[in-house]
C-alpha cells in the first residue's frame, strides 16, 4: 500500500457507534462502490464508498457489509463479503485482498465470499423486520446510476415485500459529522502533504507558467508522498479565471502581474484537505492586490473568531454579512446606497462580489455530509474561505483553511500553510 492504513479500532469504534442507533431486529447493509467503466477495457481510478470505507477501512469493490447486533448467531452479527481472486486475476491484475486481509484491516471476523452473499441474507431476512441500506437523497445523482445499492435494494424488495426498507444516510451523516482523534489524524496528514505541494508551487510560479504546470507540481508532490487521489479537481485560475469559482481548465499562461487563485488539496487515506490560496505570480503584490488580499484575509481571521460550537454554519454566514458588506465599500466597490437598496432580498449587494457561502464540512468528503444548519460540536471539521471577486478588474481572491471546531473555539488545521502577504513575498525573495 502506498500509505500506512488506518488501525481498525477506528472501524470498530465506526460500527459500535452505528449499532447504538439501531432498533431492534434491524440489518445494515452497504455495498462498496462499483467500478466505472471508462472505455474498451479501462475503468475511471477507483475510489471507495464514503460510508463503506467508513464502517470497514476495505478500498476493494465488490464487496458487501452487514452489520445485524441482535442476531441469534453471534457470528452473522458483522459479516463481510469480499471477492475471490480467480486465476486470471492472478494473471492480469494480480491478487485481490485476502481473508486476513481484511480482517486485518476492517476488523471484522467473519469473512466471506461475495459467492456467499445470498445463502447468509436469507438467514438475516429471516430475524429481521427492517432494513437500512444507503440509497443517497431524493435528489441525489446515485439515483441516475445504477449503483450496487441500488440493485441490491430491488433485488431485496423483490424478493422480501414485507421487510421495511430505511435510509441508512441520516444515521451515518449523524456519526460521520463528528470525528474521531484517528479521522483527525488523517486529516492532518492530508494537509500536511498539501502544505509540501504549496511549498512546490512557490518554487516554480513564475510569470510564463501554465497553471497546468502548476497543477502537475501539485500532483507529483501529492504522489510522492503516496497520495493516490487529489481530494477534488484542483482549480489553478489566474487573472480573471479566478472569478470562476468552479474552473478546472487550468489551460491559461499565468502572466507578469497577475494573481493565481490556487484550491487544492491532498486526499489521505480517504480523508480530504481542502486548502486556497492566492499568490502573487511575479512574486509582489500591487498596492491594489494587497488591499483586496488583506480584506479578505481580515474576513477569514474575523469568521475564525466567531465560528464555535453552538452556532452553525448559516449563523456565521448571516453574522459575517456586515463585515464584508463594510470590506466592500472600503474597496470602493459598492456604496451605502447601493448596500440599502438591495436589503432583504434574494440578491443582497454583497453577493456580486461574494456570492458563495464561507463554510462547508470536511472529511471522507471535501464537501462532506452535514447541512448548513447543522449545529457545531467539538470534533467537527469545516473550511473557512471568504473571497473576494472583481472580474471588471481581472482580480479574484480566496483564502481557505481548515477548522477544528473544539470546547474553546476553534484549531486552525492548517495554520502551518503561510497566508499572511509578507509571508508569502518572503517565501519569493529566498
Amino acid at each position: 500500500m502506498r500509505v500506512q492504513p488506518i488501525s481498525n479500532f477506528l472501524f470498530e469504534k465506526n460500527r459500535a457507534k452505528l449499532t447504538r442507533l439501531l432498533p431492534a431486529r434491524s440489518v445494515v447493509i452497504l455495498c462498496a462502490n462499483d467500478r466505472m467503466p471508462k472505455n474498451g477495457d479501462q475503468y475511471f481510478p477507483y475510489r471507495q464508498d464514503s460510508n463503506f470505507f467508513y464502517l470497514t477501512g476495505l478500498m476493494e469493490p465488490n464487496a458487501v457489509v452487514m452489520i445485524c447486533p441482535d442476531h441469534p448467531d453471534y457470528r452473522l452479527r458483522e459479516v463481510v463479503f469480499i471477492e475471490k481472486t480467480s486465476e486470471h486475476d492472478r494473471t492480469w491484475t494480480g491478487e485481490k485482498l485476502s481473508v486476513d486481509d481484511a480482517y486485518a484491516i476492517s476488523g471484522v471476523k467473519n469473512i466471506r465470499w461475495i459467492e456467499e452473499f445470498d445463502e447468509i441474507i436469507g438467514q438475516i431476512m429471516a430475524h429481521v423486520s427492517t432494513v437500512y441500506l444507503t440509497l443517497g437523497s431524493v435528489d441525489s445523482l446515485r439515483f441516475a446510476l445504477n449503483t450496487a445499492d441500488f440493485r441490491l435494494y430491488h433485488r431485496l424488495v423483490e424478493r422480501y415485500p414485507l421487510h421495511h426498507y430505511q435510509n441508512a444516510q441520516s444515521l451515518l451523516t449523524r456519526l460521520r459529522m463528528i470525528k474521531e482523534k484517528e479521522e483527525i489524524e488523517q486529516i492532518e496528514q492530508a494537509i500536511g502533504i498539501t502544505k509540501k505541494a504549496f511549498y512546490e508551487i512557490i518554487n516554480v510560479l513564475e510569470p510564463g507558467i501554465h497553471e497546468y504546470e502548476l497543477e502537475a507540481a501539485i500532483t507529483a508532490e501529492f504522489i510522492r508522498n503516496g497520495v493516490v487521489h487529489h481530494a477534488f479537481e484542483p482549480i489553478v485560475a489566474s487573472g480573471r479565471n479566478a472569478c470562476v469559482l468552479h474552473y478546472t481548465k487550468n489551460s491559461s499562461v499565468c502572466n507578469d502581474n497577475e494573481l493565481v487563485l490556487i484550491d487544492f488539496g491532498a486526499e489521505f487515506n480517504n480523508y480530504c484537505a481542502d486548502i486556497t490560496r492566492t499568490l502573487p505570480v511575479n512574486g509582489r503584490f500591487s498596492p491594489r492586490q494587497l488591499q483586496v488580499y488583506n480584506a479578505v484575509l481580515e474576513l477569514m481571521q474575523r469568521a475564525m473568531q466567531i465560528t464555535r460550537k453552538g452556532k452553525s454554519i448559516l449563523d456565521i454566514q448571516q453574522e459575517m454579512v456586515p463585515y464584508v458588506e463594510e470590506a466592500l465599500i472600503n474597496l470602493e466597490l459598492l456604496t451605502e446606497e447601493e448596500i440599502k437598496e438591495k436589503e432583504g432580498t434574494e440578491s443582497p449587494a454583497y453577493k456580486k462580489y461574494f456570492m458563495h457561502g464561507i463554510s462547508h464540512f470536511l472529511g471522507l468528503d471535501v464537501h462532506d455530509v452535514g447541512g448548513k444548519d447543522e449545529i457545531l460540536q467539538p470534533g467537527m471539521v469545516i473550511t473557512c474561505e471568504p473571497a473576494i471577486y472583481i472580474p471588471e478588474e481581472n482580480l479574484g481572491i480566496r483564502l481557505e483553511n481548515d477548522l477544528l471546531i473544539t470546547d474553546h473555539g476553534v484549531v486552525n488545521l492548517s495554520e502551518a500553510i503561510p497566508i499572511l502577504p509578507q509571508e508569502i513575498e518572503a517565501l519569493f525573495s529566498q
